[in-house]
């Protein structure tokens, strides 16, 4: 008899909440939660990178389509252009006549520039390069 109110006794403890079992339930409740949270953190970050690659390319379609429209009205506007300042020129060539404005055409291309020297190189003195002048003059004469 002993050993039955025993374990009576022991089956009803275990029916009462103690500060333990609410210390052990917090203590699964936070790993699960920490658990939990590092998961979201997981989608959360496979959602950004995703969202990135669609802005990124958003960004690009939009770009290519803002070129093409800009090249489609470049093509479109430049024979209007042309056009328009042709005439231009035509109405204006006779006052700037009368006012005695020259015409200028085009203006002459832009020279080449010269090499630029070598660090080691050093400039000709005077003397070299009167020779080499006249030198050149006796040739053409």
């Amino acid at each position: 008899m002993v050993v039955r109110r025993s374990v009576r006794r022991a089956a009803g403890a275990y029916r009462q909440t103690t500060p333990r079992h609410l210390w052990l339930a917090a203590l699964g409740a936070i790993s699960v939660a920490r658990r939990e949270a590092r998961t979201a953190l997981g989608i959360a970050l496979d959602e950004a990178g995703r969202f990135g690659r669609q802005a990124a390319q958003f960004a690009g379609d939009a770009r290519d389509l803002a070129r093409g429209v800009a090249m489609t009205l470049g093509e479109k506007a430049e024979p209007q252009v042309g056009r328009f300042s042709t005439d231009i020129e035509a109405r204006l060539a006779p006052v700037l006549d009368k006012l005695g404005v020259p015409r200028t055409g085009r203006k002459p291309a832009r020279k080449a520039r010269t090499a630029a020297k070598k660090p080691g190189q050093r400039r000709a003195s005077p003397r070299t390069q009167a020779a080499v002048r006249v030198a050149r003059k006796g040739r053409g004469a």
